[in-house]
């Protein structure tokens, strides 16, 4: 591969976006294609080109910098001038509402692969310093590595978050329906990513992520509102509502127990991980965007929700009068 400057890199990445929102395609699989490409440049071509321009400058060092140090800064200057970029313009595209139903699903889609890609061990959007051949002791705080980690995840999370929710009050019920996957595929990593953030205090970054969090409730409630939403609909707005009423309540003692055996990956989340110590942030106004979320469906239920839908079965027939011989 050539490589490419951060010029010529910011270049490419217009010229992908510009062709995703010129084309008049209808086809989802088409518009998923373009927004791809996007993917591709803010990860693998970005992730080339600098490592490829951070060994020329460690080839020519006079200061005495690592070869990983060099990657390092190369790969955050490569990170903001095109990931940033494209979150940006997807996310405002998203929350168009002129824009087509199907060109939003696409940017939801963008938000996606972008995620899986930065959750890829080793990726260049989820590097780690001590799995890196070149890295040796000591080149660089695991601190400072962190932190730039978790400002990635954070953009991209909120940026995401954003856009889905947006896409939950649209006409077109596919948009909807892609909204709330999108929404409970985030859920679980933005509380996770929020509770690090505490824990680290920086209680502004936190904030990226719960003030778009305590908005859900509302916008799934617009959706359970409507009339003659299409049952797959319904159910991924009931899924976000209970996803959000479960992270946002208190494990009891066994489950919490049963948790600790279980990998992090694969256990539930709940407020017991939401740590203490943020001025805003609290159990208490996250437990009442979970009493909130679960008041939702009991009134979904009751009032013409599953009640409706789902009828309770009729009694059994009575035994027939008995009949004297």
């Amino acid at each position: 591969m050539v490589v490419k400057s951060l010029d010529e890199l910011e270049e490419s990445l217009v010229t992908r976006l510009e062709a995703f929102l010129k084309s008049n395609s209808k086809d989802l699989k088409a518009l998923k294609t373009l927004i791809g490409a996007a993917v591709t440049l803010c990860s693998e071509e970005a992730a080339e080109a600098a490592r490829q321009t951070a060994d020329a400058k460690f080839e020519d060092d006079t200061i005495g910098k690592t070869r990983f140090q060099y990657r390092f800064e190369e790969y955050n200057s490569h990170w903001k001038k095109t990931n940033i970029k494209a979150y940006i313009e997807i996310q405002g595209t998203a929350e168009n509402e002129a824009e087509s139903p199907l060109r939003r699903c696409a940017c939801l889609h963008f938000f996606s692969a972008s995620y899986a890609a930065q959750s890829t061990p080793l990726s260049f959007l989820n590097p780690d310093p001590s799995q890196d051949p070149v890295v040796t002791s000591g080149t660089l705080p695991l601190q400072t590595f962190l932190g730039v980690q978790m400002d990635r995840e954070i953009r991209l999370l909120s940026s995401w978050m954003s856009a889905a929710s947006a896409c939950l009050g649209v006409s077109d019920a596919s948009c909807v329906a892609a909204a709330c996957l999108s929404l409970n595929a985030l859920l679980r990593p933005a509380v996770l990513c929020m509770s690090r953030a505490i824990v680290a205090s920086e209680d502004a970054k936190a904030l990226q992520l719960y003030a778009p969090l305590t908005k859900l409730v509302d916008g799934v409630a617009g959706v359970l509102a409507k009339a003659a939403v299409p049952d797959g609909v319904l159910a991924g707005a009931v899924k976000v509502a209970e996803s959000l009423s479960l992270c946002f309540n208190e494990k009891g003692k066994k489950k919490a127990r049963a948790a600790t055996d279980a990998s992090k990956k694969d256990r539930d989340v709940s407020l017991d991980d939401v740590p203490d110590g943020h001025a805003t942030i609290t159990k208490e106004t996250l437990l009442g965007v979970g009493t909130a979320a679960f008041s939702l469906i009991r009134g979904w239920v009751k009032f013409g929700g599953q009640a409706a839908v789902s009828p309770p079965p009729p009694p059994p027939p009575s035994p027939p009068p008995h009949l004297p011989p």
